[in-house]
């Protein structure tokens, strides 16, 4: 017996006083009607109904019954109402994590145009470049940079980004531009240096099938995106990095990017969350608002790249 449903028809019945009445109401047969009441009263064995051959009266067990019937039908609904009204107006707390130089130049600024697009969400974004084991934290989406090895997660892939080389205009004009990846050799290229690996980051090219590798060997190493591009903008040399964490610098002319008839590695930006089956609205309004965050830089940057065109 689906007990939801019992109730429901004998709060009709109850209102309407009439079996016929609440048949026609609810638009169930006669025969339903009168099965669903008399299946709720041998549940609770107690009857309901005084029942004559022209009207029908409620018991006292059957008006006490009405009285929490009616209480629990109305808090059903309002909670039915309150989390459709998070679907269309998501709010809530979404916790995030984030690594640290996509959030701190990319998703950061951004921030205060999603508050003003969702006020009753709050979002508490964490920025760092461990892994995150979301299983252990109170997590609700992360971005990660990479291949994903999750297999309990659900990835929305957002972006595939692709490593550039890159120097500040002053750099370039006393320096000039390298040609070909082999002359990154006479140029002081700053690395990007993974505790992980215990040096700095390979740089990999690959143009008509020649594959081409660099080992920066420059006069500084730095384990922090924002400092390398820093650097990089003061003039000190020549960087490879995502271009997800390029996208500002190069929009704003303060680096230029080289080597561009090459092809170089990709990485994808992968947003992670929770499997359900229906999508919760918070995480549904985040992910979307980045996905369209990515689609207007990376459009904004292929313009930059073009205005220097190809091969730096």
């Amino acid at each position: 017996m689906d007990k939801l449903h019992a109730m429901e028809v004998f709060t009709k019945v109850a209102e309407l006083g009439s079996f016929t009445k609440a048949a026609e109401r609810m638009e169930m047969a006669p025969a339903s009607v009168s099965a669903a009441v008399q299946n709720l009263e041998a549940h609770l064995g107690v009857r309901l109904f005084t029942r004559t051959t022209r009207k029908i009266n409620l018991t006292d067990d059957g008006r006490a019954y009405l009285e929490r019937s009616l209480r629990v039908l109305a808090e059903i609904e309002e909670t039915e109402s309150a989390l459709k009204q998070t679907q269309t107006n998501p709010q809530g707390k979404l916790r995030v994590e984030i690594p640290t130089g996509l959030g701190h130049m990319y998703v950061t600024p951004a921030l205060p145009a999603f508050s003003a697009r969702y006020p009753d969400m709050q979002v508490v974004m964490t920025l760092n470049d461990r892994f995150v084991d979301l299983t252990e934290e109170e997590v609700d989406v992360i971005l990660r940079i990479g291949e994903l090895s999750d297999s309990t997660m659900v990835a929305r892939r957002l972006y595939e980004a692709r490593f550039i080389c890159c120097a500040s205009p002053d750099y370039l004009k006393r320096h000039g531009a390298p040609k070909s990846p082999d002359e990154l050799a006479q140029h002081n290229c700053i690395g990007y240096f993974s505790a992980s690996l215990g040096r700095s980051a390979r740089w990999n090219f690959k143009k008509d099938g020649q594959p081409y590798t660099h080992a920066p060997t420059g006069t500084l190493h730095v384990n922090n995106s924002e400092a390398v591009i820093d650097l990089a903008a003061a003039g000190v040399g020549i960087i490879c990095m995502l271009e997800t964490s390029l996208f500002r610098a190069i929009r704003e002319g303060r680096l230029v990017p080289v080597l561009q008839d090459f092809d170089t590695q990709s990485m994808p930006v992968s947003a992670l969350y929770w499997p359900s089956r229906h999508l919760s609205a918070k995480v549904r309004v985040f992910i979307d608002f980045i996905a369209e965050l990515f689609a207007r830089e990376v459009a904004e940057l292929q313009q930059a790249r073009a205005a220097f065109g190809r091969g730096g």
